[in-house]
């Protein structure tokens, strides 16, 4: 694990394995939101470098960066993870999240996305770029969201699939 983390500058760029992939400007949003797909299916929706989402093909929540730490689906409940640092190593530590916390953390979450759609459909969201045939089309990536039921169901474990 690295020492030092430094957030990705240019995820249309850099992440190659999310091929479609968008980068768009949204009202109310301080950084671009990247949307990306990767493959078999599985969503990701970067708002900057955080908060991120992950989703598998089943469009269940698989796991997420939200306020510098790194959550994780374990059995459909959250886990977080935080990285601890002395001189000589770093360290993730893990701990279950709280009914309270995670019932928190997900309808924020669901609102901040909610915003994101709405953006896209009333045609607020502004295209910047993009990678792969659907980038810059607006029903494309609403489509995509479409997937995600609501209220979020969690995922049995962090992977894609």
């Amino acid at each position: 694990m690295a020492r030092h983390e430094q957030d990705r500058e240019d995820l249309i760029r850099e992440a190659t394995r999310l091929v479609p992939r968008a980068e768009w400007h949204v009202p109310g949003e301080e950084a671009p939101v990247v949307l990306g797909i990767r493959s078999p299916g599985a969503l990701s929706v970067f708002f900057g470098p955080d908060p991120v989402f992950h989703f598998n093909s089943h469009g269940e929540l698989r796991r997420g960066f939200v306020r510098g730490a790194l959550w994780k689906a374990d059995r459909g409940r959250l886990v977080v993870m935080r990285r601890r640092r002395t001189s000589e190593s770093v360290a993730l530590q893990a701990r279950d999240v709280v009914a309270e916390e995670e019932t928190m953390l997900l309808r924020e979450a669901q609102e901040r996305l909610a915003r994101l759609q709405e953006a896209l459909a009333s045609g607020q969201a502004t295209w910047v770029r993009g990678v792969g045939e659907d980038a810059g089309s607006a029903e494309f990536w609403l489509g995509c969201l479409a997937t995600i039921e609501s209220p979020w169901q969690l995922a049995q474990r962090p992977h894609v699939v």
